[in-house]
């Protein structure tokens, strides 16, 4: 498909935070001559595009095609318009900037990136005729360009909107023909793009998924604040009735206190930062009234938020219709689910799950208030729960992609993908992992082969460039450890040694990946992994571990987790070294005291070893530091930093501490798919009876079927219920202490219902 030669634009002004350049409308006149068999049109958008045909829009979602570096990949979309034409005929297209033109992004030095220019678009019209002719329209200098009302529009910033700079049917073919007006539209310009690959989009579309309406209007000082009761990712629609010139401004925002809706944590002043004039432009919209009444929504941007200041409103405009809430992500389905007799642990559920779907903008994302930007580590830590609950999977494989394209020479990654070069060298293995971690989880959930064969060469590069970065102890601290500890203020901070933790998360990847090449008989590359970890478990042994008292250095949750559940102890080892974990529990008043690397081994350590009631408490107790303190001080997704009471929070929808939903359905309910890594269709189910709780219930879909899980108190006995669909097979397996009402430990399981009776030994 020749679409890289015929990319056009309005022009060559860039737009500025000072100096702003209103999105482009662009539009064609084009007429069939005869009956069509079959017509389509082909779209690459840089950054972002909406496209309409005769006044209709069509486009697939929201910030279309795809976020991503053009300079790696040039994304377009195809679509079917063969109901859509007339035997005349006007193709519209709205450009907006993404981060092809990112001044907002400047943070992450999207405003320095090589690749930046004015939004610009290539278009292909196919057309095939019954008589068994054929047509082709190309972008050209004879499709026609003028300003739309959109007059700043900024992907992290917000977008401002003039509407009495609106051009009525702009795309309709009657208006064309009588327009007096036509100076208003100027020749497109002919651009070369960037030196990306094009590609078809395949991740899935971002659609709004739900409706939300206030809950509470609160009057303020310099306007009216509308609560919508949750936080979340999305827009917000103003239906008004203004009048002309009425301004009318719209702050979003996750925190209201003290009668002020607080953007602190959003515009980055403590690091010196401001964003525009005022240093309050970031999560901000504007509409400018024509008169009458309108409806608005903005095309080329999104926010987080829970709360929408309205500024510039009358006392009576001031009603719950003026905003409705839209819920925009990219369109995944729930593959998973979970519900207990306990409130606190199925709103942590909830929490979990809507800082996912808030956070996955074609991949995930680290907040959607202000960075926007798809950090590998947040997506490592996230991928496995991501996968049980959400359909995932198909986006996932097209960022890999965009993540392959960035490795640098050296073999090593950036810390977010798509970058402008920001962040390269930084983070060391906690966020280059992804290009293991992901596929490694995708194979384990899917028996997908493919996915390791396509990121085989890149694995193997990344392992050689470890080799080069060991300290002169054969062992790895570059990067982060186990950041934004609990109890600790300040991202970075962690009473773990970083070289502890960054050793052990290393010698884990080089177990994922021997495995996953060992799957596709990648037997050169197999040995390379397996002699690199043997040599660094045996080093990390030598240098840390203290086997008179089996207490790994650092004497921390995280340090003594990690080394269990990654098997830097030996089987006979563990016991004693659970042990010294529990009494590092104790010594923190049976607390969690871990960053987000030792919060996704923790749990299902203390599972492993039969305190999952222990582990229950830690996540769900009211006071600080947990999970349940995030659900009694009003959390509705999970917080960047678990910080005490009055210490400001960086980001109230971040998805990195999540893997607690994984532990909800793999220890409480049981589900644990592939746990030996042989079968995709293999399932344990191996649930954790707990006094706290009268019934947990958990469901996981997959191509392979659907298992479902319910136990339940009933008499003397726990009731346990599994349903199996499709290929899925197994065993129930009871923990220790329990057996079955007939004696034994054992249940073999295939497609079809069966109840069990479970009692004490």
């Amino acid at each position: 498909m020749d679409l890289r030669q015929h990319f056009i634009s309005s022009g060559k002004n860039m737009s500025e935070l000072d100096k702003p350049v209103p999105a482009p409308y662009i539009r064609k006149y084009f007429s069939i001559r005869g009956n069509v068999e079959h017509a389509s049109i082909a779209v690459c958008g840089i950054g972002f595009y909406r496209i309409f045909l005769n006044g209709n829009e069509f486009t697939k979602g929201m910030l279309a095609p795809y976020i991503s570096n053009p300079e790696h990949f040039l994304y377009y979309d195809d679509y079917d318009v063969t109901q859509l034409l007339h035997e005349e005929n006007m193709l519209g297209l709205l450009l907006g900037n993404g981060i092809l033109n990112n001044p907002g992004g400047f943070v992450w030095d999207f405003h320095k990136a090589r690749w930046r220019n004015p939004p610009m678009v290539s278009v292909k019209i196919s057309i095939l005729y019954q008589n068994g002719e054929s047509q082709e329209i190309y972008s050209d200098n004879t499709f026609e360009t003028a300003d739309s009302p959109i007059i700043f529009d900024d992907f992290r910033l917000g977008e401002y909107y003039d509407a009495r700079l609106e051009q009525d049917d702009w795309c309709y073919v009657n208006k064309y023909e009588v327009e007096t007006g036509k100076s208003l539209w100027n020749p497109a310009v002919s651009v070369t793009a960037p030196g990306g690959i094009l590609r078809r989009c395949t991740a899935d579309p971002i659609k709004v998924v739900e409706k939300r309406f206030p809950v509470e209007i609160i009057p303020c000082r310099d306007g009216y604040l509308y609560d919508f009761g949750k936080n979340d990712a999305g827009l917000c629609m103003l239906h008004i009735e203004g009048k002309e010139g009425q301004k009318i401004v719209l702050d979003y925002g996750e925190w209201f206190h003290d009668g002020i809706l607080d953007k602190e944590n959003l515009n980055f002043r403590k690091q010196g930062f401001v964003y525009g004039q005022d240093g309050e432009t970031i999560q901000r919209d504007i509409y400018i009234c024509r008169g009458g009444e309108a409806s608005y929504l903005p095309s080329f941007t999104y926010h987080g938020f829970r709360y929408v200041l309205v500024k510039g409103l009358t006392k009576e405009q001031a009603v719950k219709g003026l905003l409705t809430c839209y819920i925009i992500h990219s369109d995944l389905k729930e593959t998973g689910g979970f519900l207990s007799s306990d409130k606190v642990s199925n709103a942590i559920f909830d929490c979990v799950r809507r800082s996912d779907y808030s956070n996955f903008y074609y991949f995930p994302t680290d907040c959607p208030h202000r960075e926007k930007n798809g950090w590998l580590g947040d997506a490592s830590l996230s991928v496995e729960h991501m996968l049980l609950t959400f359909s995932v999977e198909n986006s996932l494989k097209e960022w890999l992609y965009n993540i392959r394209a960035a490795q640098m020479e050296n073999g090593s990654f950036p810390g977010i993908v798509p970058t402008s070069g920001w962040g390269e060298g930084i983070y060391g293995p906690s966020h280059e992992n992804a290009v293991i971690v992901i596929p490694y989880y995708i194979f384990k959930y899917t028996g997908n082969l493919d996915i390791i064969r396509m990121n085989g060469n890149s694995i193997f590069r990344y392992l050689q460039y470890l080799h080069t970065k060991k300290n002169d102890k054969n062992l790895f601290e570059l990067g982060l450890g186990d950041w934004c500890q609990t109890n600790m203020q300040g991202y970075g901070g962690s009473e773990s040694p970083d070289e502890v933790v960054i050793s052990i998360f290393v010698y884990q990847l080089l177990e994922k990946a021997k495995i996953m090449f060992r799957a596709i008989g990648w037997t050169e590359q197999e040995v390379y992994a397996a002699d690199f970890g043997k040599q660094l478990k045996k080093d990390i042994r030598s240098s840390f571990i203290d086997f008179t008292t089996m207490a790994v250095k650092g004497e921390t949750q995280t340090c003594q987790s990690m080394a269990i559940h990654y098997n830097i102890f030996e089987e006979k080892e563990k016991e004693a070294a659970f042990s010294r974990l529990i009494s590092y529990i104790h010594k923190a008043d049976n607390h969690m005291r871990v960053g987000v690397w030792g919060a996704r081994v923790l749990f299902h350590v203390l599972s492993d070893f039969g305190e999952t009631s222990l582990a229950f408490n830690m996540i769900t107790r009211m006071d600080y530091p947990s999970y349940g303190n995030l659900i009694a001080r009003g959390a509705t997704t999970i917080w960047e930093e678990m910080n005490p009471e009055g210490v400001p929070c960086t980001s109230m929808n971040h998805h990195f501490w999540g893997d607690v939903n994984s532990w909800f359905i793999q220890e409480l309910a049981g589900i644990q798919v592939n746990p030996d890594m042989s079968d995709s269709r293999k399932v344990y189910i191996i649930p954790h009876f707990i006094e706290e709780l009268s019934f947990v219930q958990a469901w996981y879909e997959s191509r392979n079927g659907k298992i479902y899980v319910r136990w339940e108190s009933s008499g003397a006995f726990k009731k346990l219920t599994v349903s199996i669909l499709g290929t899925y097979y197994g065993e129930v397996r009871l923990p220790c202490g329990w057996k079955l009402k007939d004696g034994n430990l054992r249940k073999n399981v295939r497609e079809g219902d069966i109840i069990l009776l479970c009692i004490k030994v």
